[in-house]
């Protein structure tokens, strides 16, 4: 299985391989195949060349791992979904997710068989999009066993959000600080760069300014100034992720 993860890496590296542009800005990383030349085919190689035995083994797919059965659907249209935040029922004296657990329980186990829960981290803004902590629960809903209880009767999604973080998290203030975990995270960029093409539906400027001990620097933020982007041309917050997903699993 091992083999055949990492030639699957390589021959999809090797499908997307194409010419490299000119371009140094994010701006011509995200307008038509730019993209993938100069920024998904990076990444690629990144894991191609580097990193993926790495990857594989903090997801701990280097053994004991088996073939996905071929042609299976996980769901079709007969399947209904449920998509809830953990706090949308409440009941004064029990934590939200135990609520609504007892909910689905008494009113839906005959009717639905997916929950899509919304992020249930601690978060700043966004309604739990701008995530402080991936790997901790949002202690005001319930905890990681509140959860798990949820997906043993009913097949649980959950949000990944892997663009970006809060400006309230450790990373980001490491960021600042240019210190342990989360001092290269993040996506900066130069003012003065042509960005005038990058089309996102939001008021806030693309780039927010931060003062770091390094100096001020210009942080791509796609969504709000509390949301601050990841870059994922950096091998290691390719392998935190990688990490928080297994946590996840």
């Amino acid at each position: 299985m091992l083999t055949r993860i990492r030639s699957t890496l390589a021959l999809a590296a090797d499908f997307l391989a194409g010419e490299r542009t000119g371009s140094s800005t994010r701006a011509g990383k995200v307008l038509g195949g730019t993209m993938q030349r100069d920024y998904i085919d990076p990444i690629l190689d990144l894991i191609r060349e580097t990193g993926a035995t790495r990857l594989l083994e903090i997801m701990r797919l280097d053994v004991g791992c088996h073939a996905p059965e071929p042609f299976r659907n996980l769901w079709d249209q007969s399947e209904i979904t449920m998509i809830t935040y953990g706090d949308s029922i409440r009941k004064v004296g029990e934590t939200p997710l135990r609520t609504l657990h007892r909910f689905l329980n008494s009113h839906l186990s005959e009717t639905i068989s997916i929950v899509h829960l919304l992020p249930f981290f601690p978060w700043s803004s966004d309604d739990g999009f701008a995530v402080i902590n991936f790997s901790s629960d949002n202690e005001s809903l319930g905890d990681w066993k509140d959860i798990q209880s949820v997906a043993y009767d009913y097949r649980l999604m959950a949000d990944l959000v892997i663009n970006h973080c809060s400006s309230r998290s450790l990373w980001f203030e490491n960021f600042r600080q240019g210190k342990d975990r989360g001092k290269e995270f993040f996506f900066s960029d130069s003012p003065d760069d042509d960005l005038d093409l990058v089309v996102r539906p939001r008021k806030s400027p693309l780039l927010r300014e931060t003062e770091t001990v390094d100096g001020t620097r210009y942080d791509w933020c796609t969504f709000s100034h509390d949301q601050v982007d990841f870059d994922f041309l950096n091998r290691n917050v390719l392998e935190v992720f990688a990490g928080i997903i297994r946590h996840y699993l």
